[in-house]
Order: C-alpha cells, then sequence, then structure tokens
C-alpha cells in the first residue's frame, strides 16, 4: 500500500502530445501512469507463469488472467478521482458477469468519490 513511480518501455510512435511536458501527453488513449501501470501489472503476472495473461488498452479490462484452473481475474487500473462510485460498482457488476474476480488497482481519492 502506498504511492510509487510506474516504469516501462513505451515505444515512441505510442507517445501522443509534448513529449517534454506531461500535460496533454498520452501513449495510446491513456495517460502514461495508467498505461504504464496496466504493463507493469501485467508484467508481473506474465513472470509467475501462473496464468496466460492479456492487456487491453482500448475495451473491456485493462488485465485479463486465466489461470491453468480455468479461473478467470481481472483487473482494473483507475487514476485518482477519475470515476465515480456508481461507475465502479455497474463496472464490477458487469466484470464478474464472465470472470469469477474483479479487482481494482486505484487509491483511497477513488473510493471516497
Amino acid at each position: 500500500v502506498g504511492m510509487g513511480k510506474h516504469m516501462a518501455f513505451v515505444r515512441k510512435d505510442l507517445v501522443k502530445g509534448n513529449a517534454v511536458e506531461s500535460v496533454g501527453r498520452k501513449v495510446e488513449n491513456q495517460s502514461p501512469d495508467h498505461y504504464c501501470g496496466v504493463v507493469e501489472l501485467a508484467e508481473f503476472w506474465e513472470r509467475t507463469g501462473l496464468c496466460d495473461v492479456e492487456v487491453s488498452h482500448w475495451n473491456g479490462a485493462d488485465v485479463r488472467l486465466r489461470f491453468k484452473d480455468g479461473r478467470k481475474v481481472v483487473f482494473e487500473y483507475e487514476r485518482p478521482s477519475t470515476k465515480s462510485k456508481e461507475y465502479f460498482e455497474e463496472r464490477v457488476k458487469r466484470l464478474k458477469e464472465e470472470n469469477d474476480e474483479v479487482w481494482y488497482v486505484c487509491t483511497s481519492e477513488n473510493e471516497a468519490r
């Protein structure tokens, strides 16, 4: 629990906006910290060898895991104060229809909304 920095290699052609200033900069359709956070989380699970890992930067859950026993687990990464409590509740409900577990990676700022 806590705050830190994400580090991930990002191909230059995926970066949109000013490469020097962070304001308005995107990696594909995501903020740099969201994109790198998702990649870092997926990379952790990939290294375990316990499951197949799928990343989606456009549709669906950010990270999907399919374990060898058939369990399906998804992770969503959310930046602080970007979504309402109602959004989270609806999103979890929809994701649980197709998955065994749904996890959010976020801060307590998201919880308060």
